[in-house]
């Protein structure tokens, strides 16, 4: 198996991947170079910091050793890829211990990619057009009780330095 390392290629790890099929080399390299071209489009076109490019990197390499573990005799190009195989890495995501929100920017990760290859028109129909991500669960605020607001606002009293004075008044 392949995964996307720090320098922008892809490094073997122990398990058998599609990549060293020797009838699928071609194909396999065609659609990692695509992948890389994908992270810098994001770099150069919308100047993402090098922490969001790696984020992007680890959760499309993710996708892509999903891919590899999961049928990939049939997966020698992006256009291979249909919705169900999408569906079914969505569904994987949801039962590794995962965050909501971290699920759901891997997923916000592969349509975003999916949706540059259908830019691009490397894949004709984009698989992704109809998969929803999955909902973040939002927290309330913790509010402030009113000794703790009483004390906030009390706190410049207690030194009388230019920026609390002016804070006092």
């Amino acid at each position: 198996m392949y995964l996307l390392h720090k320098t922008n290629t892809f490094v073997p790890t122990r398990n058998k991947a599609l990549i060293e099929e020797p009838e699928h080399s071609k194909e396999c390299e065609a659609m990692e170079d695509q992948l890389l071209a994908f992270l810098k489009f994001l770099q150069q076109e919308y100047n993402y910091s090098s922490n969001t490019i790696a984020a992007y990197k680890n959760d499309l390499g993710q996708f892509v050793s999903y891919l590899q573990e999961n049928n990939s005799t049939s997966v020698g190009n992006w256009q291979a890829i249909g919705a169900e195989k999408i569906n079914g890495y969505v569904t994987y995501m949801k039962e590794q211990p995962y965050a909501s929100s971290s699920v759901a920017r891997k997923v916000a990760a592969v349509k975003s990619f999916f949706n540059y290859l259908e830019a691009n028109q490397i894949v004709q129909d984009n698989p992704t057009t109809d998969i929803d991500s999955p909902k973040v669960k939002k927290r309330l605020p913790k509010t402030l009780t009113a000794n703790e607001v009483e004390a906030l606002l009390e706190a410049p009293a207690n030194k009388k330095t230019p920026k609390n004075l002016r804070d006092m008044a």
